[in-house]
């Protein structure tokens, strides 16, 4: 929740994008005009809630490049440690 959130005025749309995609595929990183990648050391998820969807469509990412992952985790505190589906969709990179 931002202070931005009270003030505007009307929805907005935002373009969502799979890292896998964007780095993983030539053409569509040539769209975005993107270098191709060689290495990946780190990711870091700051996305309120949606870390699952991040890791989902990061699984090719991860499991080629096995980068750090920083990442918020507040579904999982904020249930006493029973909210694991972030750990769980980690977990299936293997």
């Amino acid at each position: 929740f931002q202070l931005y959130d009270l003030l505007a005025q009307e929805l907005e749309t935002v373009r969502v994008l799979r890292l896998d995609d964007l780095l993983l595929d030539p053409e569509k990183a040539q769209s975005w005009a993107l270098p191709l990648v060689q290495d990946v050391r780190l990711i870091k998820i700051d996305v309120e809630g949606m870390e699952v969807a991040v890791v989902q469509g990061a699984l090719g990412v991860i499991s080629q490049f096995r980068p750090i992952i920083w990442a918020e985790n507040n579904a999982y505190f904020d249930s006493g440690g029973k909210d694991i589906a972030f750990l769980e969709a980690l977990s299936t990179v293997g």
